[in-house]
């Protein structure tokens, strides 16, 4: 395999050579560099295609297009830490497979890269999909495959053809097992397989697995974050309501089937098994907030899901700081950023003419206060506290407790202890979220 970077700026260009030193690489940076290229052509593929910027003489539109030309099957993305002109709909149509911002992409490129990478060594590439999408007794048109954290290895577990017996399903529950692993080239089959299951369940004729769902879930949180950074001079009413109207869409996905039923499960099985990134932590936290709100039978569900998708939109440009566990050790400019983004968030809001409710903005405002006033950005008084933005910080720190890739992985309960231990929020809240969680 080969990789081309035309036009990519230094640091970015670093990432690739950080994630595989032994793939050949070559790095285009000046316009004769460029034109030198294409007129050597030999018909030698470069499989990978990254394109940015720092070529002045020529758009991202252009460099798109003759690379089409040139290699109609190779993977063409984007990527830049430069937003100007940057529209994520126009770069798609002109013959970009997928666009990033960086630093706030990172996370999502590298694992692409990797992902890509291992698929063009033939090696047998595996998505993680979740257990409860299988059902005991059913013929599987998919291989599962287990990984065994002991030996480092990924085992076969059931072969196409054959049922998953109860027993086995039992097993792996039994042992917290709550992710086995599906091949890439069968997913399709298996996203059948579980949206079939659903409609059974749910006799709806629309429903998705749980595994499908949250995937489409990202990619539509994805999508609209990139709404909101995109180089535009000025934002009307009429794209605001527009990107309410996608927000209110994605969590109508989520809010079918009924997640007010078999509570417990529907937030057990909601934890994510992805790599941190802001785009998963805004969806889990979304759904999280969402079913907490449920669960103690508060009104305007909607609401808090909405608070849930956008509370660290303000920290899309500084992805660093998203999974930051101590605010210890952080560069004056990073720490004022990190205590500041409730605010920047809805700065951002208000400037993309994105009128919230006033509920949701003050549950943003708020997610990082606490009753102690130690809280930022406004270390507000504990009366001043709203239960709802209390409810979207439990949230925030179940997202981040709970996940699978989390090698400090906490359970819920665990993690409703240390917050009561704290008395930074409201004790018969927290009793009261307990409750949910103790009532398996």
């Amino acid at each position: 395999m080969n990789i081309l970077l035309v036009g990519i700026e230094p640091e970015n260009a670093a990432l690739f050579k950080k994630i595989e030193s032994e793939t050949p690489i070559t790095h285009i940076q000046t316009l004769v560099e460029f034109e030198t290229l294409l007129n050597s052509y030999q018909g030698t593929p470069f499989e990978y295609i990254a394109v940015g910027l720092t070529i002045p003489e020529m758009s991202a539109l252009e460099l798109a297009q003759s690379m089409r030309g040139i290699y109609p099957e190779s993977r063409i993305i984007f990527i830049s830490s430069d937003k100007k002109g940057y529209s994520r709909e126009q770069y798609m149509k002109n013959g970009y497979d997928e666009t990033y911002i960086l630093p706030g992409d990172s996370s999502v490129l590298k694992k692409e890269l990797v992902d890509f990478l291992n698929f063009s060594k033939s090696q047998e590439k595996l998505k993680p999909v979740r257990l409860v999408d299988l059902k005991a007794g059913d013929i599987l048109t998919f291989n599962i495959y287990v990984y065994f954290e002991k030996n480092k290895k990924y085992i076969l577990y059931c072969k196409v053809g054959n049922p998953i017996e109860g027993d086995r399903l039992e097993r792996l529950k039994k042992h917290h097992l709550d992710i086995v692993f599906v091949p890439e080239a069968q997913i399709k089959m298996f996203y059948t397989y579980s949206a079939k299951k659903m409609k059974d369940l749910y006799n709806d004729g629309k429903s998705m697995g749980q595994t499908e769902k949250l995937e489409v879930l990202q990619k539509e949180v994805r999508t609209m974050f990139h709404s909101l950074i995109e180089d535009q001079s000025a934002s009307d009413f009429d794209s605001g309501k527009e990107v309410l109207e996608n927000c209110k869409n994605i969590i109508s996905l989520f809010l079918n089937n009924n997640p007010q039923e078999n509570w417990y499960d529907n937030m057990i099985n909601s934890i994510s098994i992805e790599e941190f990134d802001s785009y998963s932590h805004s969806v889990h936290t979304s759904i999280f907030t969402c079913l907490l709100a449920i669960g103690l039978g508060l009104p305007d569900v909607e609401n808090f899901a909405l608070a849930g998708l956008f509370h660290d939109v303000g920290l899309i440009s500084h992805a660093h700081l998203l999974a930051l566990k101590s605010k210890e050790g952080l560069s004056p400019e990073d720490l004022a950023v990190y205590e500041k983004h409730p605010s920047i968030s809805l700065s951002i809001l208000k400037e993309k003419r994105i009128i919230l409710p006033p509920m949701v903005q003050k549950m943003i405002e708020q997610h990082h206060e606490n009753l102690l006033g130690t809280g930022f950005p406004n270390k507000i008084k504990a009366e001043k506290l709203t239960q709802e933005a209390q409810v979207l910080a439990i949230a925030n720190e179940l997202d981040r407790r709970t996940r699978h890739t989390n090698e400090q992985k906490q359970k819920p309960l665990e993690i409703i202890a240390d917050l009561t231990n704290q008395h930074m929020y409201d004790l018969n809240l927290l009793k009261r979220i307990e409750n949910l969680f103790k009532v398996v």
